[in-house]
């Protein structure tokens, strides 16, 4: 039994990082991408220039629930 329990487990050779950014589908990381830079296009036409990074916590999360919130309503609306 001791064994086959052995053989379920793989050694890992690289650290966690590594192995979880090289399996990293391509189409997630495409739909990521376009989706921050619509982001980036709904806080600009807010009037927001500075870097998602140099936002509050708080801006963030408000700026982010509208956008939600808009991306929600339009899916509704079929837009």
């Amino acid at each position: 039994m001791v064994s086959i329990q052995t053989n379920l487990f793989q050694s890992l050779d690289s650290s966690v990082e590594e192995f979880t950014h090289g399996e990293e589908n391509e189409n997630t990381k495409k739909t990521t991408k376009d989706d921050v830079a619509l982001f980036h296009e709904f806080l600009y036409l807010k009037g927001e220039t500075r870097h998602i990074g140099e936002l509050t916590p708080q801006e963030l999360n408000t700026f982010l629930s509208k956008f939600l919130i808009n991306g929600s309503q339009q899916r509704r609306q079929g837009i």
